[in-house]
């Protein structure tokens, strides 16, 4: 399988964006990442910042000005604080990095959408490699496949947390941030807490919300056609789709085929006839 994996000559990766190599740092971000927001840590702040956007993931909105935003950082004293100014003000598609003054630590966090994906490798002497792109990961490492990671994609559509196809890259999952330090330790924690949600009860606001839409789709839309690919999406809107429109409600499956229909100019699939015995089917 490893042989079928090959760099073509019209592929030209870039150098990975971080890179920490005998105990320092080797930031290449300049021509990819546009710097929105640069704290750099003067008059002994424990914190400084850089918040970074890429234009082919989107853009970043904050609540308040930049202005403000620097000046919250400055009192933060530690990764927790300047991650909770972050949290609290910006949303869109962005990348966090913050400099520890004190430990030299470094952490990265993408944004809570998890519109981007960070990216990283670590070998046995401590040099780290961090990015936004596997392929400019893999220019600088061998090829080793997960197998385990692909073979429970195969199976649910989903890998491991943290892992990907590849043996040596991993990536930061969602709602964490990597947290490294010079000698290459990396530690991966948790940066969304429960506690952000200010809501009395959670379990029952979001029991109205969810009646609100059953309501909506029963009273206006008496007939529905779900499709159903078999993954974990399209089952669970299919269990949704059940409850919304109620316990005597009956349903019929249909099936599509990729073949032609003759008389069809367009490659659209044609549609088969119900099953016979629909009438006793039920989702």
């Amino acid at each position: 399988m490893a042989k079928s994996f090959e760099h073509r000559d019209t592929d030209k990766p870039g150098n990975p964006a971080w890179t920490l190599s005998r105990h320092a740092w080797l930031d290449q971000i300049a021509s990819r990442y546009s710097d929105v927001l640069l704290d750099q840590g003067r008059d002994n702040r424990a914190v400084s910042a850089k918040l970074l956007t890429i234009s082919d993931f989107g853009k970043i909105r904050t609540k308040t000005s930049y202005l403000r935003i620097r000046s919250k950082l400055q009192q933060a004293k530690n990764f927790s604080e300047a991650v909770d100014v972050i949290l609290d003000v910006a949303w869109g598609a962005y990348i966090l990095v913050l400099d520890e003054m004190i430990s030299s630590r470094r952490l990265f966090m993408a944004d809570p959408l998890y519109s981007v994906r960070l990216y990283y490798t670590a070998d046995t002497n401590g040099d780290i490699q961090i990015d936004t792109s596997v392929e400019n990961l893999l220019k600088h490492t061998s090829i080793r496949w997960n197998l385990n990671y692909l073979s429970e994609f195969a199976t649910t559509q989903f890998g491991p947390i943290g892992e990907t196809a590849f043996s040596d890259i991993k990536v930061v999952p969602p709602g964490c941030a990597l947290v490294i330090d010079l000698s290459g330790k990396c530690v991966i924690e948790r940066v969304w807490r429960s506690s952000r949600v200010c809501v009395p009860d959670i379990d029952l606001v979001c029991a109205e919300a969810i009646g609100d839409v059953y309501s909506s789709i029963a009273e206006g839309y008496p007939n529905v056609c779900a499709a159903i690919s078999g993954g974990v999406d399209s089952s669970s809107g299919a269990i949704f789709l059940r409850k919304a429109l109620g316990p005597d409600t009956r349903f019929g499956p249909s099936i599509c085929s990729q073949r032609r229909h003759p008389s069809s100019t367009n490659g659209a699939w044609r549609r088969k006839s119900p099953i016979p015995s629909a009438r006793n089917w039920f989702v």
